[in-house]
């Protein structure tokens, strides 16, 4: 199962937050269960962004990035981007839709509300990092 990670779920593991060890353990059982992760390059700049507004050092953001299958924005993204039917939607969100759709992933990763609204219109289902952990432990996120 491809699972595309949007930005407002990796933002946590730049900015503690409380969700951050939701979010860790969760992506550890995906990892551990083999389902590759995937986000376009949007992600690192909005990252980067984050961490320049936040004061995080910019090196926090490499380890959340290597452990992503990183795939390039292609014109057919923006395209389609600018073409969903969504209008709540924002520009940003929207690019991270149609380049999940276009990677074929099977369910979307997000705690942005507009964006996991968008994904159920569409029917592609949002991962919910609330439900039962099997594993306990922090894993490679936190590392």
């Amino acid at each position: 199962m491809i699972i595309y990670v949007d930005s407002s779920v990796l933002v946590t593991l730049i900015k503690r937050e409380s969700t951050t060890a939701s979010v860790i353990s969760y992506l550890d059982d995906l990892l551990e269960d083999q389902h590759p992760l995937v986000a376009g390059q949007l992600v690192e700049t909005e990252l980067r962004r984050v961490a320049s507004r936040f004061g995080i050092d910019q090196l926090a953001v490499l380890p959340v990035l290597e452990r992503l299958n990183i795939v390039d924005h292609t014109p057919v993204d923006f395209r389609q981007a600018g073409l969903l039917q969504t209008r709540e939607l924002g520009t940003l969100d929207a690019l991270h839709l149609a380049t999940a759709i276009r990677t074929q992933a099977n369910s979307m990763m997000t705690f942005d509300t507009q964006l996991a609204r968008a994904c159920g219109t569409l029917g592609l289902p949002v991962l919910d990092i609330h439900r039962p952990r099997t594993r306990p432990n922090l894993g490679e996120f936190a590392r």
